[in-house]
């Protein structure tokens, strides 16, 4: 598997998204074709539930390559903040959101990147399974959450989230308490999200 810079391949991911044709109080931003043809808004952070604070390791895979680096990220119900660096732990990009509009701020990734599909991605794996249930259902997509026990010593549960669309699996993201995995089977993308919080 290739290996290149974490600065091109943090932008070569980001605009992948820039390509792609509850409450949500965001009908002013750009919307979310889950699929090519049914799309959401984004959900305000007044949905999100539990509030998240953690420093993140991102590792991904696309188109062949594989990138890696760390993310800030801040979740809860004023906002999602998310802070990309580099390896050397200098500011990549910037991206805030609170509901009523979303910025993003980068000297490295190009401005047509449409931040809306990562916050999708994020808030598909961390809100309230019955919000983007609701949310999802009303695209005509459907939403599935099966609680997976594991197998190690610790036996601790994971989360199997799947967003389907007819009976296709568009999406399937697993969560636990250190790691979430995003697959999506439509745009052939998978990516990573791991914390070292206790």
């Amino acid at each position: 598997m290739k290996k290149i810079s974490v600065l091109v391949l943090a932008a070569a991911w980001l605009s992948f998204f820039s390509c792609v044709s509850g409450k949500t109080g965001t009908e002013s931003i750009s919307p979310v074709y889950v699929t090519n043809t049914k799309k959401i808004h984004i959900l305000s952070p007044e949905n999100c539930g539990k509030s998240i604070d953690d420093l993140v390791l991102f590792s991904g895979i696309f188109n062949g390559n594989e990138m890696q680096f760390p993310v800030l990220v801040e979740s809860n119900k004023s906002g999602i903040s998310m802070v990309m660096m580099n390896q050397v732990g200098l500011e990549m990009g910037n991206l805030f959101f609170d509901g009523k509009s979303l910025s993003f701020v980068s000297s490295v990734i190009p401005k047509k990147v449409k931040m809306e599909y990562i916050l999708a991605d994020f808030q598909f794996a961390s809100y309230p399974f019955d919000v983007v249930q609701r949310q999802l259902e009303e695209a005509g997509l459907s939403f599935t959450e099966e609680v997976l026990q594991s197998n190690d010593k610790n036996g601790e549960t994971k989360i199997l989230r799947k967003i389907v669309d007819g009976k296709k699996v568009i999406e399937e993201i697993l969560v636990d308490s250190k790691c979430t995995v995003i697959r999506n089977n439509l745009r052939g993308y998978e990516f990573t999200m791991e914390t070292n919080n206790e």
